[in-house]
């Protein structure tokens, strides 16, 4: 039998230690020695993995069963966020400069991602309505 912890919604952050990281990376269909894990975030519904090829692995936390992956060709992923208060969005930032923002529940769909450029360091704030929901520095 596998103990599933109950995590509070208001917790942004988990701690696990497994005895296996089999059910993980079985999930991820890689080895731990290919595995290039640049960044990571977490939400109520997903581990969110950047990896320096440019993809995102997005991991059900339920069961650790569903996964997306996403890429784009901008670059290696240098950070992941996740919406604190929309599971249905995760954004990254590029080695480019770039950030990608999808949209989860519209994946398939040409117009589920939105990509920003800035030409300057810059910090960067992104609204969803009018909660803030990423910042880059």
């Amino acid at each position: 039998m596998t103990f599933v912890p109950v995590i509070p919604e208001s917790y942004s952050h988990v701690l696990a230690e497994f005895e296996s990281l089999d059910p993980l990376l079985s999930a991820l269909r890689l080895d731990s020695s290919r595995l290039k894990c640049t960044s990571i975030a977490v939400s109520r519904k997903w581990l969110a993995l950047g990896s320096s090829g440019g993809g995102l692995n997005l991991i059900q936390k339920e069961g650790w069963k569903h996964r997306l992956f996403l890429s784009h060709r901008e670059g290696a992923i240098s950070q992941v966020a996740c919406c604190l208060h929309d599971d249905d969005y995760v954004a990254v930032a590029t080695s480019q400069g770039l950030v990608v923002v999808w949209e989860l529940n519209q994946v398939g769909n040409q117009n589920a991602f939105m990509c920003l450029q800035s030409t300057k360091a810059e910090k960067l704030q992104l609204s969803v309505g009018t909660q803030l929901f990423l910042e880059f520095l």
